[in-house]
């Protein structure tokens, strides 16, 4: 497996070591233009302190171009062996090969119709493949869904009140990439909602499921327990508020209370 990836990333080079030196002989250094912005731009993102591959996808065309380049190349010198030699072929053609066959009529419009038939369903079967397999997070009725909760940290009775009330609404899916800020600290390179600082803490993550939206979830305390890619379900107020958020993760539950959530509510 490690032989096979380093002829290939041989190969990748020397493709992209044609493409280059085929930019520069043609266009002198301008063809290093691409290049110098890659660059350029990558130094950029260093000092201003920017992680991610989705930064570096901007420029991928750079690198996609040499390819190109150099693919067309190795193209170009094939054609031109092909051209040279073709005198030669046409000769030793016409003194040993057999006498030529009759021509077959070209296909009729029906085999054209079938084959773009066939390219029709190919395509159309992408979203087919997803119907073999169950839902991840299907939708539920409220009250099975959080007869499933476990509740600690409050009392039952007041929780079950307000499902009965139909004071609460319910997301799950998977939370991803948690990360807990404490109150005043943030990140200071952003002003994304959730990581910029803010007076309180919160824990904030990615919501993929039922929903794709951030969660910004007040509280006070880090929590104990909350590893990434955790089945969670997000627990809403009647105005739209976060109050509560119950997570299971291989037989481990958890139940946090938002410091939005008033108990005044079950009084």
């Amino acid at each position: 497996m490690i032989q096979t990836q380093q002829a290939l990333l041989v190969g990748f080079l020397l493709l992209f070591g044609f493409g280059l030196t085929a930019a520069w002989s043609r266009n002198g250094w301008l063809g290093f233009l691409p290049l110098g912005v890659n660059l350029l731009y990558n130094l950029w993102t260093s000092i201003a302190l920017l992680s991610g591959q989705r930064f570096m996808l901007t420029m991928d065309w750079s690198i996609c171009l040499y390819f190109m380049i150099g693919l067309f190349t190795l193209i170009r010198g094939a054609l031109f062996s092909l051209e040279r030699g073709f005198p030669i072929v046409r000769t030793w053609d016409r003194l040993y090969s057999k006498p030529e066959s009759p021509i077959r009529p070209a296909g009729s419009w029906k085999h054209y119709w079938a084959a773009g038939l066939l390219f029709i369903a190919v395509g159309a079967s992408l979203p087919l493949s997803e119907v073999p397999f169950d839902e991840r997070y299907p939708r539920k009725p409220l009250e099975e869904v959080l007869a499933e909760v476990s509740v600690s940290g409050m009392d039952p009775a007041c929780f079950q009140g307000m499902v009965s009330r139909g004071e609460v609404n319910l997301v799950q899916g998977r939370a991803l990439y948690p990360r807990y800020y404490i109150a005043g600290d943030g990140e200071d390179i952003t002003d994304a909602e959730g990581y910029k600082r803010t007076a309180y803490g919160r824990l904030v993550f990615e919501m993929v499921g039922q929903a794709q939206h951030r969660v910004v979830f007040p509280m006070t305390d880090p929590p104990d327990y909350f590893p990434n890619a955790s089945d969670v379900t997000v627990i809403y107020g009647d105005v739209g508020e976060i109050w509560f958020i119950y997570l299971n993760q291989g037989g481990v539950e958890r139940f946090y209370i938002s410091d939005l959530f008033d108990d005044a509510v079950c009084r």
